[in-house]
């Protein structure tokens, strides 16, 4: 039943966790996903800085 299924699983996570720090799936995945972290701050600062240009270029305009 529900409860078997849920023992496997922790058993799974039990095993998954036991794999040392230097596990390569695990570090992949961690650089995986640190990747995407940054790849997405990456973005966020390059729309910011498109609008921070729009706004100076508004703004140039209006003191000549």
């Amino acid at each position: 039943g529900v409860h078997e299924i849920m023992d496997s699983n922790t058993k799974t996570h039990k095993q998954i966790d036991d794999r040392g720090k230097n596990d390569l799936e695990r570090v992949i995945e961690e650089l995986t996903n640190e990747n995407l972290i940054l790849k997405e701050q990456k973005d966020i600062l390059e729309l910011r800085v498109k609008y921070l240009q729009q706004q100076i270029r508004k703004y140039g305009k209006e003191n000549i």
